[in-house]
């Protein structure tokens, strides 16, 4: 399994603690524990300044519960980095171009770093980009979160990748809060001829 742009998360902890093979791969990997640890803090700073903007009351307080469970994901990633490293389950490296193998991965996910709210591809990049994840997959991919993208972007991107020769399906998933959101997720797989 590939997490592609995965940050300070758990993500690769808790899956390498099931014995699942894992990797993951992000820009900042290769930094130093502080260097990372810094990013950390920058990050948690532009996300609260953010919430509290956009949120008041009861939202802003399960914000906060979930910055909560954010900022114990990121020491815990901390706390694995290093002999991560080593290990090779966290690489640096960032799209369009992964250092990875065609087909080496049976499941590639990305997210937050396409579509999400601080993306800064357009789309012709993130044609780019799912071409180059779909590169490393051997099955499937998974990019999210999709809800949000205008209908006509939406759209316009399914059929660009269509055109490609890759089978793009929307499919439902779960957030941070635990609810069902429709149309949440961007699964890619190879076009069957």
């Amino acid at each position: 399994m590939l997490d592609v742009g995965s940050g300070a998360s758990s993500f690769a902890v808790e899956a390498s603690r099931r014995e699942i093979e894992v990797a993951a791969v992000d820009p900042l990997y290769g930094c130093s524990v502080e260097t990372l640890a810094t990013h950390v803090q920058l990050d948690y700073a532009r996300v609260s300044v953010d919430s509290c903007r956009r949120l008041k009351g009861e939202k802003l307080l399960e914000q906060e519960e979930i910055e909560q469970h954010r900022r114990a994901a990121a020491q815990r990633f901390l706390s694995d980095y290093e002999s991560g490293f080593l290990h090779n389950r966290y690489l640096g490296g960032a799209l369009p171009s992964l250092p990875f193998l065609d087909r080496s991965f049976d499941l590639v996910l990305c997210g937050h770093v396409l579509l999400g709210a601080y993306a800064r591809f357009d789309d012709s990049q993130v044609i780019t980009a799912c071409r180059e994840l779909l590169r490393v997959s051997a099955g499937v991919v998974r990019i999210g979160p999709f809800e949000k993208v205008p209908t006509t972007r939406r759209d316009a991107l399914l059929a660009r990748l269509q055109a490609e020769g890759i089978a793009p399906q929307i499919a439902s998933c779960v957030d941070a809060h635990g609810r069902t959101v429709p149309q949440g997720l961007l699964i890619l797989r190879r076009a069957t001829r």
